[in-house]
């Protein structure tokens, strides 16, 4: 088994694919490359939360006894923004444990990030393989014929998404918080869109002044929403957590730096 880490070059969203259920035993993780400490990026959010352990892989599980039972199953967790000049050297001090065991087992390759760095554009060309003008989702908002803000919706996608083309092979899949997956869409497995978290979705809107209001069902099948929830309200709080990012005059002095500034032009 291949191990590591893949990135996004520029937006720098790591992502990490681990083959579940095999038995093979991973060996040390490589140090990350040179070629990683040029990376930079914004900060951004998970797009896979610690619900994507319980819910992606119930979601991409065969049935009992079904044609898959004895196939391995993939789990991809997508991070956007979580630059490796941070997240490398606290995965090799032992800070991030887990992020560094879930590396170690799975498969690696640096990914070329996609111009402007906007994480609705990069995550939609990840899914689909596809540029921006060709699957549709360019930025974070759109303007209506009056002239009003809109987020963009996984209807505005024109090409067929990663589990899309599973669904249609007669694989199953589970989809959790991916950008731009409101509303979930009918695939063979189960999807929990992006807006099913409400503080994240409420800033992107505040930011973006968008008028698009969620309404109807956050989660395909519609049955496993209340699951979702339970797993939501579950998790255990941050109690210890201070945002470094707002209310610092000295963060934007940071980008003026050699190194930082050369991602930014």
């Amino acid at each position: 088994m291949a191990r590591g880490w893949a990135t996004c070059r520029g937006a720098m969203n790591p992502v990490i694919a681990v083959r579940a259920g095999t038995q093979e035993r991973p060996g040390p993780s490589p140090a990350p490359s040179r070629n990683t400490r040029t990376f930079w990026a914004r900060a951004g959010r998970c797009a896979f939360a610690l619900m994507a352990l319980g819910l992606a892989i119930a979601g991409c599980s065969p049935d009992p006894g079904g044609p898959e039972k004895s196939q391995p199953r993939i789990l991809i967790i997508g991070i956007d923004g979580a630059s490796p000049l941070i997240t490398f050297p606290m995965m090799r001090a032992g800070q991030l444990p887990h992020l560094a065991k879930l590396a170690a087992e799975g498969v690696s390759g640096p990914l070329r990030s996609v111009l402007p760095l906007y994480s609705p554009r990069i995550w939609n060309t990840i899914a689909t393989g596809r540029p921006a003008q060709e699957h549709g989702i360019p930025a974070f908002v759109k303007k209506t014929d009056e002239g009003e803000k809109e987020l963009y919706l996984s209807s505005d996608r024109r090409v067929p998404a990663l589990w899309n083309i599973l669904s249609a092979a007669g694989r199953s899949v589970g989809v959790v918080n991916w950008w731009t997956t409101y509303p979930p869409e009918k695939i063979n497995g189960v999807m929990v869109s992006d807006h099913f978290f409400p503080e994240q979705i409420s800033m992107i809107k505040k930011t973006f002044k968008a008028n698009r209001v969620s309404n109807g069902a956050l989660v395909h099948p519609e049955s496993w929403q209340p699951r979702a929830e339970a797993r939501l309200l579950d998790l255990t709080p941050v109690t210890d957590f201070r945002d470094l990012f707002r209310g610092n005059d000295a963060l934007p002095h940071w980008v003026s730096l050699p190194t930082l500034s050369q991602q930014y032009t």
